[in-house]
């Protein structure tokens, strides 16, 4: 066993050893200004993206949606509290008279889902002649110059609710249903046929009522209520035809929460779809189809239910956001700048062990070394260490012997001193 290996294997049993620091001049950690100028771009680079993620949260500015429908519930939209206006013109946007041309019932079609073996039931909706100061709940549209010409349903006297799906009975549904007819003259007075026809061979019927869109970046609601209309719906006294305007039930939630979950749950509906059914067999007295039918506008529901979750960033999520970004920029820095600052505390630590100068002549009391510097002979590392004195300045004169200096002092420091094209003569300091 050596003597090396023996004392290694004792001092296994030192167990009062020291810990000891070692200083680059005087400091534990090596700082240059370069690295002093990219951490101060770091920091503020930190503090501006951290000052965005801060403001955007409190601005409640960012937040994710999911979106599902549902087809299993059976959808409700209550048309109660809802105004509605419906009016007969022609193609030009002038109102047809009522009296004694045609007349318009609406009703709300029932097919409850425990009395399948009943018949539809009709209930009446009434509805009177518009007014600007009783109907204020239509809004702007009170405003329009014909609207005192037009028909209203007023909200909240009689119940208007929307359920069930039309295509699966055994769940029931309800619609809402603008019967429009020509006068019958066997049960109230009517004008000439003439007339009537003259009025009712192509005419249009429009319906406005209150509905919703959608807002997703309204932070207090995101139903935005507007005067639905589809347009005018043409009809004439040679087709009917059958109008249906299917509104879906819409659930919102919003979670508010800045830190735990504040859920709020709106309940709206919103126009999805319209579809026109036309009846091609011609109105006679044996078909079944009413002679004085001119046809129908039915509101009613979409089979879909759609389902929103809002929900805005919490604090907690910004604040991992913020931790996961500081990693990355230090990550990058030191990445980028690591290999440099290395080589920049070789470089201070060589330019403190020797000195640079361009001086070509020195004064030297040992003339034997200096000739041997500067001689053509291979300079060795003997001849370094043997000619390299304490306090004394040594100049290569000639490159081949700067290089083969330089070669020496790279593989002590492990740096290329010819670094960034720049070229030293690495000499030790008086």
């Amino acid at each position: 066993m050596s003597k090396n290996h023996f004392k290694s294997v004792l001092n296994v049993f030192d167990i009062f050893s020291i810990n000891f620091h070692l200083r680059i001049f005087g400091e534990e950690n090596y700082k240059s200004k370069s690295g002093t100028f990219l951490g101060f771009v770091t920091i503020v680079a930190i503090m501006a993206f951290s000052g965005i993620f801060i403001i955007e949260l409190f601005m409640r500015k960012n937040f994710s949606i999911i979106y599902n429908t549902n087809t299993n519930l059976i959808p409700r939209i209550d048309l109660t509290n809802t105004p509605i206006m419906f009016f007969i013109s022609d193609k030009q946007g002038k109102r047809i008279p009522k009296d004694g041309i045609y007349n318009i019932e609406v009703k709300l079609i029932k097919y409850p889902s425990d009395k399948l073996s009943n018949k539809l039931i009709y209930s009446n909706i009434e509805f009177e002649q518009c007014n600007k100061e009783k109907h204020k709940l239509f809004g702007e549209i009170t405003t329009y110059p014909d609207f005192s010409e037009n028909l209203c349903i007023s909200p909240g006297k009689q119940e208007k609710i929307l359920f069930g799906q039309w295509k699966d009975v055994q769940k029931g549904f309800s619609g809402l249903t603008f019967f429009i007819n020509k006068c019958n003259p066997a049960s109230e007075k009517c004008r000439e046929e003439s007339e009537i026809e003259k009025y009712l061979y192509d005419f249009v019927v429009g319906v406005y009522y209150n509905s919703y869109n959608i807002d997703h970046y309204n932070y207090n609601s995101p139903k935005v209520m507007k005067y639905q209309s589809n347009g005018n719906f043409a009809m004439s006294n040679t087709l009917l035809k059958y109008y249906y305007l299917n509104l879906s039930q819409v659930f919102y939630e919003t979670d508010y929460g800045l830190i735990f979950e504040e859920k709020s749950l709106e309940d709206f509906y919103v126009f999805e779809s319209q579809k026109i059914d036309i009846n091609l067999q011609p109105k006679t007295s044996n078909s079944n189809v009413s002679l004085y039918t001119l046809g129908n506008i039915i509101l009613t529901c979409s089979e879909n239910i759609s389902f929103y979750h809002r929900s805005y960033g919490k604090a907690q999520t910004v604040i991992a956001n913020i931790g996961g970004l500081i990693k990355i920029i230090l990550i990058l820095s030191k990445l980028l700048f690591e290999f440099f600052t290395r080589k920049i505390l070789i470089v201070d630590l060589s330019n403190n062990f020797f000195k640079l100068s361009d001086v070509q002549e020195e004064k030297n009391d040992n003339k034997d070394n200096k000739q041997k510097l500067n001689s053509n002979l291979p300079i060795t590392k003997e001849i370094i260490n043997n000619n390299f004195a304490p306090n004394k300045l040594y100049i290569a004169k000639n490159e081949r012997d700067r290089l083969r200096i330089n070669k020496y002092l790279s593989s002590i420091f492990d740096i290329k001193f010819d670094f960034l094209n720049l070229k030293f003569e690495f000499l030790k300091r008086d």
